[in-house]
């Protein structure tokens, strides 16, 4: 067909018409060349982490923390106690127990403490470290044993608690952490610090943080 258009062999010369069947014969002729897309890869970093571990402070040394966290921020939660949970019987007024029968008599004869903190905050993440700070309200009740004694003061083997009501130890803690994740677990190291009055003053202390645990 292209030479019968260019030549004019059994109809009239034609370039157009000449170029369009070569342009098609061309593409007849040319190579079949299959065009294969490259298959799509997820590449969606997971961003969001969730964490829990044991945490220990000498005061409050069974504890435990949660938290999430994303590509550059977290948060935590913290709850941490001395785990006796003494319970008592009444509560001491500073000079003797209150609410006993009278004329019951009574010796001390030792003490327990009812401790535990709640804290929550936040979490810078430069990875592998994570950087936290939080704050959050602690308490501590001291609970003392009282023992029943006759007139000459020999004990009778009956045992009562009694709260110390007059100096409840309480009030705001804050506390800054570091973590190194190690790989689906962490470590973290830290302090916290306790204020409270006594004696009408406010003071404060502060005591080391730890804890161990895990992501996933």
């Amino acid at each position: 067909m292209v030479r019968y258009y260019t030549e004019g062999i059994g109809t009239p010369p034609s370039e157009e018409m000449a170029a369009y069947w070569t342009e098609q014969l061309d593409e007849i002729n040319a190579p079949n060349v299959i065009v294969q897309e490259a298959p799509t890869i997820a590449t969606h970093a997971r961003t969001v982490r969730f964490f829990a571990g044991y945490a220990f402070s000498p005061l409050t040394p069974a504890g435990i923390t949660v938290g999430v966290t994303s590509r550059r921020w977290g948060g935590y939660l913290r709850f941490k106690t001395n785990f006796p949970f003494q319970s008592y019987d009444g509560e001491f007024n500073g000079k003797e127990p209150v609410d006993i029968p009278k004329p019951t008599l009574l010796e001390s004869v030792g003490q327990k403490a009812n401790t535990y903190a709640a804290t929550g905050g936040v979490i810078a993440v430069y990875k592998p470290f994570y950087f936290s700070v939080g704050a959050g309200y602690w308490k501590k009740d001291i609970i003392l044993k009282y023992e029943e004694v006759d007139d000459l003061g020999a004990g009778k083997g009956i045992y009562s608690w009694y709260k110390k009501a007059d100096a409840p130890y309480k009030g705001v803690t804050a506390e800054v952490d570091a973590m190194l994740d190690l790989g689906g677990w962490y470590v973290t190291v830290g302090c916290n610090i306790l204020s409270f009055k006594d004696d009408s003053k406010l003071n404060f202390k502060a005591y080391l943080n730890a804890g161990i645990g895990i992501f996933f």
